[in-house]
């Protein structure tokens, strides 16, 4: 294992451990298996920021390397680049509309975007996020008009 600017951050040099080992890389740690393992492996869990190589040694009159790999990538979500928009949320309002009916009518929550740093309403637009559907529910059930 060998960083971009040369250095080998693991074996190197036609040196091989045979041991478990830990390599640090900026925050993240890797993990060896040491080559006394059937299957060697490298894990590691975070973002590594910076070029690494993977170099194989393949000594004597065996068969090729059977080589796997996996890896995975950050997908970058529009509130990571723009962290200020993770500051608004839709929030159903606490109060109920007056009944839009003498009998038999209905009310509605209203949904509001709020901005978090100030609890306070602010501009839908700035809620990113879908936005709820309103709850309703029926009022003045207990009557009918004729």
């Amino acid at each position: 294992l060998r960083a971009a600017n040369g250095e080998f951050l693991l074996n190197g040099h036609y040196q091989v451990s045979v041991f478990r080992q830990q390599i640090p890389i900026q925050d993240v740690i890797l993990e060896y298996s040491g080559s006394d393992n059937v299957v060697e492996r490298i894990n590691g869990t975070g973002p590594i920021r910076i070029d690494i190589y993977v170099h194989v040694l393949s000594v004597g009159n065996l068969l090729p390397p059977d080589i796997s790999y996996e890896y995975m990538t950050a997908v970058e979500s529009p509130s990571s680049r723009n962290p200020s928009l993770n500051n608004y949320q839709w929030r159903v309002g606490e109060q109920w509309t007056k009944c839009d009916r003498v009998c038999q009518g209905t009310q509605t929550q209203e949904i509001l975007c709020m901005d978090l740093s100030t609890n306070r309403p602010t501009h839908d637009s700035l809620c990113t996020a879908r936005r709820p559907q309103t709850n309703t529910r029926m009022c003045n059930i207990d009557c009918f008009t004729k």
